[in-house]
C-alpha cells in the first residue's frame, strides 16, 4: 500500500507529464476514476482549509496566493468546469510569462566595457 507522500509524488509526476492545457482535466479524470465519498469530503475539506489559510496569509507575510492555487487544483479534481477553466488560465499564463521573459531580456542592459 502506497504512503500518502508516495501518492502525492506520483500524482505530481502524472500532472507534470500531461500536456499543458490538459493537465487539470487529466487530474479531474484520474480523481473521478477512483472517486469515493470519503475522498471527496477529504479533498473538499483540505481545499477549504487551504483557501482559509491563503486568505489569512494575504494579511500576514506568507504565500497566500500559492495556497489558494493549490486549493483550486484540489477543487479541480471534483469540478470539470473548474478544471477546464484552470487549463485555459494556465495556457494564458504561459503566454504572458513568455512575453515577460522576452521583454525582460530586451530591457536588461549589458554592462559597459
Amino acid at each position: 500500500m502506497a504512503t500518502f507522500i508516495e501518492t502525492l509524488k506520483s500524482d505530481y509526476r502524472r500532472f507534470v507529464a500531461a500536456r499543458p492545457g490538459e493537465r487539470f482535466r487529466a487530474h479531474h479524470r484520474r480523481t473521478q476514476a477512483g472517486k469515493t465519498t470519503a475522498g471527496s469530503i477529504a479533498r473538499f475539506t483540505v481545499g477549504v482549509l487551504l483557501v482559509a489559510g491563503g486568505v489569512v496569509l494575504w494579511v500576514l507575510p506568507g504565500p497566500g496566493w500559492l495556497l489558494i492555487l493549490f486549493a483550486l487544483a484540489i477543487f479541480a479534481g471534483e469540478s470539470e468546469w473548474l478544471a477546464r477553466g484552470l487549463d485555459r488560465l494556465a495556457l494564458a499564463a504561459r503566454v504572458r510569462v513568455q512575453r515577460l521573459r522576452t521583454w525582460w531580456r530586451g530591457t536588461v542592459a549589458t554592462p559597459p566595457r
